[in-house]
Order: structure tokens, then sequence, then C-alpha cells
């Protein structure tokens, strides 16, 4: 009985540890631009030997049994173009917690294609504001990392202050253990805190800009320092790091003699030091920010008077298990070797598990900006921004089902071409005013057209604003106008006043 028992609880531990590897995957590719999907694809290949690319030259008959989508513009696992009403459909097979088959043994052959037709498919580039986080991301996306530490290290970058770095050690310390019950209840995975600190030294620190992801303004420039690659200035920069390291309080307090003293330098090798020193910035991450080109996800249109959505689909590489490596997992699996064997299957499982993600991947960012065009209908048909709707990522979720953080990584830096111009989906949420009638955003486009048209010889102040606006049914204060105005880049009502 004792045994049994032991056994089920085993069976137990190996599902949960599958289906957290799905969860992982998924939020991954969620995470997954349009750019990065062919690179990540590619890396995926190269880095597993059970999964292949298809080659185009190969007959037809090798792939029938590999294959179970048919005709991949009409397959339902890849919706490419769907009315706002249709959407609903779409509600019941969207979850965070699908159904899923573990045991690979199970699992029928087949091969993932990824595809769009011709007269959907749509490239045009746009121009976007490019954070320093987004500049981080980048650079985690292009790292050999498992999902669990690549998505660990996003969440850390989210939490870092605007400047890069934690203010001392104990910040850094509770906000690691932040991240970690985070992981817990956004993602059901339970990490310890010290696998969060570990990777934002090994990973974090490590990246661009120098001084990223420090937990004080002394690890900060010594991160800086460490970066400094001038074999000319090398004893200069070493007794930089020394005052740094060893005298920063003394140095911050501009006690020189007492370094002077106790390094046993001259003034001239100090003077040296401390001009290297100068040179850091305390703030690594800011100025950092830039713009680039993006690829929109989705593309809205109007068709006899309804919302049509379509996903913006690049036709990426088909995929397959390789069959040889198939093979020997067959002839391997009355070997003694059972270190080999665990192999193979690990390999062809995450093959497996990549293929069936894909298109899931579709279908979860599909489900969400068709429920998004739903709540958001007027807004879409007008492009009077006045109209938006309160809406927070917990509106979406609970419609669909899923995990808010599941619905932040679909619309986190995401786009969508739409009659009246490029959206950002971001732009599109904002928190409900004055109970549940007016949203932030709505209310942000009235007062950007209030002042639009003011008498520029006269313009209204922030307490002028406020009866404006209440006259037309928005009750704000004047602390919250000025906010607004100052969000939007507009200046006080004495910058705005023309002769």
């Amino acid at each position: 009985m004792e045994n049994k028992q032991l056994l089920e609880l085993s069976t137990k531990l190996t599902q949960k540890q599958r289906l957290e590897q799905r969860q992982l995957m998924l939020m991954t590719l969620l995470n997954t631009s349009i750019e990065e999907m062919e690179d990540l694809i590619n890396s995926e290949v190269e880095s597993n030997p059970a999964l292949e690319i298809e080659s185009e030259t190969e007959p037809d008959s090798e792939s029938e049994d590999f294959s179970p989508v048919e005709d991949k513009s009409e397959d339902e696992d890849f919706p490419q173009d769907l009315s706002a009403e249709e959407a609903e459909q779409l509600r019941d097979s969207v979850r965070d917690e699908d159904n899923y088959d573990s045991n690979v043994d199970d699992w029928d052959d087949y091969v993932y294609a990824n595809s769009s037709p011709d007269d959907k498919e749509f490239e045009r580039q746009i121009a976007a504001y490019n954070s320093f986080r987004d500049n981080v991301f980048r650079q985690i996306g292009e790292m050999k990392l498992s999902d669990e530490d690549r998505m660990l290290a996003e969440y850390i970058v989210d939490s870092l202050p605007e400047r890069g770095y934690f203010d001392s050690e104990d910040a850094a310390t509770k906000e690691c253990n932040s991240i970690s019950n985070q992981f817990l209840f956004r993602e059901g995975i339970r990490i310890p805190q010290e696998k969060v600190k570990q990777i934002l030294v090994d990973v974090i620190q490590k990246l661009e800009p120098a001084g990223l992801g420090a937990r004080s303004l002394q690890e900060c420039l010594l991160l800086q320092l460490d970066a400094l690659a001038q074999p000319k200035n090398r004893e200069t920069i070493s007794l930089a790091k020394k005052i740094i390291a060893n005298h920063f309080e003394n140095f911050s307090k501009k006690k020189y003699s007492i370094i002077l003293k106790k390094e046993k330098i001259s003034q001239e090798e100090f003077d040296a030091a401390v001009a290297i020193i100068t040179r850091l910035n305390p703030s690594p991450a800011v100025g950092t920010e830039s713009n680039r080109y993006v690829t929109p996800d989705f593309v809205v249109t109007h068709e006899d008077g309804e919302i049509k959505v379509s996903m913006n689909t690049p036709t990426f590489p088909r995929l397959r298990v390789n069959r040889d490596y198939e093979k020997m997992l067959e002839k391997m699996r009355r070997s003694r070797d059972k270190e080999t064997l665990a192999f193979l299957r690990k390999n062809i499982e995450r093959a497996k598990l990549f293929m069936d993600v894909l298109p899931q991947r579709n279908i979860t960012m599909c489900a969400v900006m068709n429920e998004i065009v739903l709540q958001q209908k007027d807004y879409f048909l007008t492009g009077n921004r006045s109209l938006l709707k309160p809406m927070v990522l917990k509106n979406i979720a609970e419609k669909l089902q899923m995990a808010e953080s599941t619905v932040s990584r679909v619309t986190s830096k995401r786009y969508a071409v739409t009659p009246f111009g490029t959206i950002s989906l971001k732009e599109l949420f904002s928190e409900a005013v004055n109970g549940d009638t007016n949203s932030a955003a709505a209310i942000r486009q009235v007062l950007k057209e209030i002042i639009d048209n003011e008498d520029k010889s006269s313009p209204y102040t922030d307490e002028k604003l406020v009866n404006v606006l209440k006259e037309k049914g928005y009750e704000i204060s004047r602390r919250t106008v000025a906010k607004y105005r100052e969000s939007m880049k507009i200046f006080p009502a004495h910058m705005r006043k023309e002769k």
C-alpha cells in the first residue's frame, strides 16, 4: 500500500513539471515579436536534434501521415479573419490550463506549418518608441536561456526603477522576494528567491547598459568600471575600482586626503582615477530610449459595417520531428541504457511540445485581440478616442478565463493597423474615472481637444480646464488635469500663450 502511494505521488509530480514546461514555452512565444519569431524557431531547431525544418522539395506522400493541418489558411488553429461577434466562439477554446497529454509515447507524429494567405499578409513597418526595457528585452531574447530563466529575467527588468538599478541590497532582496511570489501567483510555478537573485547577477548585470541591475550606486559604478576595456589605462581603472570598492563613503563625502593616505598614491594618480569615475553614469538606463521600426501584429478593417480582425502571420518554416531520431527511440525502447533513452524521449517531447504550442500562440493572441475589439467596438468603428471605455487587463482575462499576465504579454509592445492609423494596444487600456462611465484615455482625448481648440491668446489654466470638463460631464480634480496634461507633454497655460 505504501509503495502504491509513492508511485501515485511520483506520477503527479511528473505531470506538473510538463505542464509548467508548456506554460513557460507559451509565455515565451507570446513575448516574442513577429520580427523575432523566425530567429526563435531557428534557435529551437539548432538546439534540439529531434526537431527539424521540413524541406520544401520532399514528396508530399512522405509527410501525409505527419500533418493534421490539411489547409493552413482555413484551419481553426490559425484564425486569420474574424468579425468581432465571431470572437465569442473563441472563448471556450482559450485556456491557460489546457487539457494536455503529457505522455510522449501516446502522441501521433505530425508537422507544424504556419502560413497566411497572400492577400492577408501585411508587413508594413512603423516607427515606435523604444524604452530602455525594450532594449534589454531584445538582449534577453538573443541569449541562450531556458524558458524559465528567460521569464525570470523579464520579470526582473520590469521591476527595475527607471534609472536601471536598485537603491540598496535590501531593496533588491525585497524585490526578488516579490518576483518569487508573483511567479507563483501568476504562473503557478514556485521559484526560490535565491534563483531570482542568481538571474539578477548572472544575466541582468551582464547586459547593456553597464550598471544595469546593480543593488546600489556603488555596485552600479563598479559594474561600469568592469565593462571598460582600455589596456592603456588598465592601472588607472584598477585604482578607480579600489577607490569605489574600498573608499566609497569617503569618496562621496570628498574626503580625498584619507584615500590618498590609505592607498599611498600621488595626487596625480588619484586625479587620473577620479577623471574616469566622473565619466561614469549614475543613471545608466536614462537616455537609452530610442525609436525603432516594428511590424504590426493585427490588421483591423471595416466590411459592411462589421469589424474584421486579421492576424499578420508571416510564413514561418514548416517543422517536424526528425524521423531518424524517432527510429532511434524505437530501437532503444528495449535497451538497458536508460540515460540515452531518457535523453531521446526528452528531445522528442520538447520538439512536439514546441510544435503544439506554436499554433496556441496564434489562438491566444487572436482571442485577446478580438475580445479587445468587442469591448471597444465604438472606438474601432469611429476612431474617436473619447469613446474608449474603461478597460484593464482583468476585464479581458475574466472574459477569456486566462491569467492577467497572459493578456499582458499579448498586448505589451503590440500594434494594430486600423482604418484611422496604427495604434499601440497598450493605449487602449485605462482605469475607470467617475465610477464606471469614463476611461482615463477618453478624458485625456477630450482634454486634448479642448486645449487644441482654446483661444491661444488666453489659454485655459488647469483650474479653468476642470470647469470646462465638468460642463462636458467629466468631473476630475485640478491635480488630475495637470497629471493628464503633463502625460501628453502639453505645457501649462502661461507657456501655451501666443500673442
